[in-house]
């Protein structure tokens, strides 16, 4: 895929910006859609699987790591005892839980208490 330049007028002086150019996440959702077009990624068969499996096919995407791997679960997979974890999630655990936390308290809901954790961190430990 050639990369693609485009201008865009807000207003003010004419942004230039480059399509997919320096951003990770690009590079991963490419890297994804070409694993499951060419059917090295079953999504099919990870949905019928476990969280755990489903996570450790998923890592093996190049550009997808832990975050990334559990929200496709999550919301993807619509497994929902995945967690996600991610910058406010790190605040909340360690602001509500602190050292050994373990999301299975929540389980077999923990993707869903993750949900209410995020926007409550969100909201509540700004700053």
């Amino acid at each position: 895929m050639a990369m693609t330049s485009s201008s865009v007028s807000v207003g003010k002086p004419t942004m230039k910006y480059s399509l997919m150019a320096g951003k990770p996440e690009a590079y991963a959702s490419r890297a994804a859609a070409r694993s499951v077009a060419s059917g090295e990624t079953d999504l099919d068969a990870l949905a019928a699987g476990d969280p755990q499996s489903a996570l450790e096919a998923l890592k093996k995407i190049s550009g997808v790591g832990d975050k990334v791997a559990s929200c496709a679960v999550l919301f993807g997979l619509h497994m929902l005892d995945s967690f996600p974890v991610d910058t406010w999630m790190k605040k909340a655990i360690r602001e509500y839980y602190g050292d050994g936390f373990d999301p299975a308290i929540f389980s077999p809901y923990a993707g869903i208490a993750q949900q209410y954790l995020f926007y409550y961190a969100r909201s509540a430990l700004r700053g």
